[in-house]
């Protein structure tokens, strides 16, 4: 915000960027804390997940995906909530999966990981080649 057109700052300026970047960043954070500690307590509620280890990783996933699309559409930062959510289910969602669980989801999220890295790679490549300057 730029008071009187002569493009300074002032010290309200400065608290009023910093107190809506904590803002911000404490919404998100507790966006993706409530969804760790959801999918922490379903799995450790609901057994019947913990007997299926495609069961396990679909929740782990899609409540890591469900923070990140929930913190977005309150315009909260995304990838904030899901590093919390991440962090939050690695403490305490993993001690809830089965032996198998835990070993087949370091897999999988290794692969999917593999995986966008590639694409995004690959992409950069490709647009660099095919980007015209004008």
């Amino acid at each position: 915000m730029v008071e009187g057109g002569d493009g300074s700052f002032s010290l309200y300026n400065v608290i009023e960027i910093l107190w809506s970047f904590l803002q911000l960043l404490f919404l998100s954070m507790t966006v993706g804390a409530l969804f760790g500690m959801g999918c922490s307590y379903l799995l450790k509620k609901a057994r019947s997940i913990t007997k299926s280890v495609v069961s396990e990783c679909t929740v782990l996933f899609a409540f890591a995906y469900l923070a990140y699309v929930s913190a977005e559409l309150m315009a909260l930062s995304g990838i904030i909530s899901l590093l919390v959510c991440s962090i939050v289910q690695k403490e305490f969602a993993w001690l809830n999966c089965s032996m198998q669980g835990k070993q087949c989801s370091v897999g999988i999220f290794e692969f999917l990981g593999l995986l966008a890295q590639g694409f995004v790679f690959s992409y950069l490549g490709l647009t660099f080649f095919f980007y015209k300057n004008y």
